[in-house]
């Protein structure tokens, strides 16, 4: 719908329109470039395939409600993980990256992310098929830093010149 509004705009050139994502919102964005071609460009930071496997294995707040579902259930994070692996295939982002042309995307990880585990990271971009990619050096949260002054701006600089080189500069 949003896409559909966007799109709508007379002051939008329809083969200009790229998408954004950080975090769970990457993973997002990926799904939606999976879905709808019209999306020219995408940059995915910080993102990952298999909730399951992030939710299993995250430090971030996810842990606390992991742990307060394993001591509600008595279940081991295997357990869990198997719980849980079924119901969140339906928005798994692995499922529709192979519909996005690698050439379309940009994929931004965390060298030292201990919330998105390697595999998950690998496995999506794998599925993307091998965008180019930039990793940080910092973990999941402190990446963030890398797209303000404290961190340089480097991922920022990155995404922004990868979407005028991908979508052109008006």
């Amino acid at each position: 719908a949003f896409a559909d509004w966007i799109l709508a705009r007379p002051e939008t050139d329809p083969g200009r329109v790229g998408i954004v994502g950080f975090s769970i919102s990457a993973m997002v964005a990926c799904t939606v470039m999976g879905n709808d071609p019209r999306f020219s460009a995408g940059v995915l930071v910080m993102a990952g395939g298999h909730f399951h496997e992030i939710l299993a294995t995250c430090s971030g707040e996810e842990r606390q409600v992991r742990e307060h579902t394993l001591a509600r259930f008595g279940w081991s994070s295997g357990e869990f993980e198997r719980a849980i692996e079924g119901p969140l295939k339906t928005v798994d982002p692995v499922a529709v990256a192979g519909n996005v042309e690698p050439s379309r995307g940009l994929y931004v990880d965390a060298g030292r992310d201990t919330c998105i585990p390697p595999s998950a990271r690998e496995d999506l971009w794998e599925a993307l098929g091998r965008p180019e990619r930039f990793t940080v050096n910092y973990s999941h949260k402190r990446s963030f830093l890398s797209m303000t002054i404290l961190g340089f701006d480097v991922t920022t600089r990155r995404i922004v010149r990868f979407l005028d080189q991908k979508l052109g500069v008006p």
